[in-house]
């Protein structure tokens, strides 16, 4: 079974795939479906960052109602050090404690041990002078990546975009 881990990125391109905005809700609930049959997942801290640059918009309304669906939310500690080891880049020394990427590239890494086909979905692709892109931290880590755009095409909602 093929696992994806999306990020704030990613989760908040989505909108912006679908080309007619009265479609929005099939869109959405395809990538309920996802997270029901155990197939997508993401950690609490992209729920919140979507909270905070999403409030109000179907996008936030969508991934509220779709996290108490996961089948996982939390990455335990032991995995952001074993990242952090890997590839400290990912984490803005000089931000807040808490960063997406950093819980993001750390669920892939720990379910990757779990099972043999993980993939983080990411639209972090740019490294910031701050901090190396999630897309290149899992480069490191040895985890495959793709886009949200890809993510929709595999999964059969090419008509949708």
């Amino acid at each position: 079974m093929q696992l994806y881990v999306v990020d704030t990125h990613a989760v908040l391109a989505l909108p912006g795939l679908c080309r007619e905005e009265a479609q929005l809700p099939l869109f959405f609930d395809s990538f309920t479906n996802m997270v029901r049959e155990g197939t997508l997942t993401f950690p609490d801290l992209v729920v919140k960052e979507c909270q905070k640059f999403a409030y109000g918009e179907h996008v936030y309304t969508w991934i509220n109602a779709a996290s108490g669906h996961r089948t996982h939310r939390a990455v335990p500690g032991k995995w952001q050090e074993s990242v952090l080891g890997i590839c400290e880049e990912i984490l803005d020394m000089d931000g807040e404690m808490e960063q997406a990427p950093l819980f993001v590239a750390s669920m892939a890494l720990m379910l990757k041990g779990q099972l043999s086909e993980v993939c983080v979905v990411t639209e972090d692709r740019r490294d910031l002078p701050e901090r190396k892109c999630l897309a290149e931290a899992c480069r490191d880590l040895d985890i495959a990546t793709m886009s949200v755009a890809e993510l929709a095409i595999k999964k059969g909602l090419r008509d949708f975009l």
